[in-house]
């Protein structure tokens, strides 16, 4: 019999899913803010908040847009990484890669004021998830589907 509350004899628990959003979500900015600010270094480009936040300065039109493309595309690949010791679970990179990247989708309505319009900024927002969820999923199930010993015993002496 299963416990109520728990699937397959795991319990979800509350506080360490909050945890691990809360976790996800500050090395999220915390390494695009990193990216970013060496993007700009490289190419002499005031730092900004709005270059993390302003979904209105997502363009193809030229080179400081294209290398904010480039940092977004790049926290992808790091988030899926830190995902990976965080989360730790193949099937929950998704509900995780969509909510990091919801809540920055918030972050950036508030401080916009307005719902993203600009086609660009969707195209590279679903680019990023799919590229987060894809790698992190990968990764983890990588970890999910070692061989698991069943011997303490050296396996020269089995």
């Amino acid at each position: 019999m299963v416990a109520s509350g728990s699937f397959h004899g795991v319990k979800r628990d509350a506080a360490l899913i909050s945890l691990q959003i809360l976790a996800m979500q500050s090395l999220f900015y915390l390494c695009l803010a990193t990216l970013q600010a060496l993007a700009d270094l490289l190419l002499g480009v005031p730092l900004s908040v709005d270059q993390v936040v302003n979904f209105q300065i997502i363009t193809l039109r030229n080179a400081e847009s294209l290398a904010r493309i480039a940092v977004c595309l790049a926290n992808a690949v790091v988030c899926a990484a830190m995902m990976r010791f965080i989360v730790g679970r193949a099937k929950q990179c998704l509900d995780f890669s969509f909510t990091v990247y919801f809540f920055h989708f918030l972050l950036c309505l508030v401080r916009g004021g307005a719902i993203p319009t600009a086609v660009s900024w969707w195209l590279m927002q679903f680019l990023c998830v799919t590229v987060t969820t894809v790698l992190a999923e990968y990764m983890c199930m990588r970890v999910e589907l070692q061989d698991i010993p069943l011997s303490l015993a050296p396996v020269s002496e089995v």
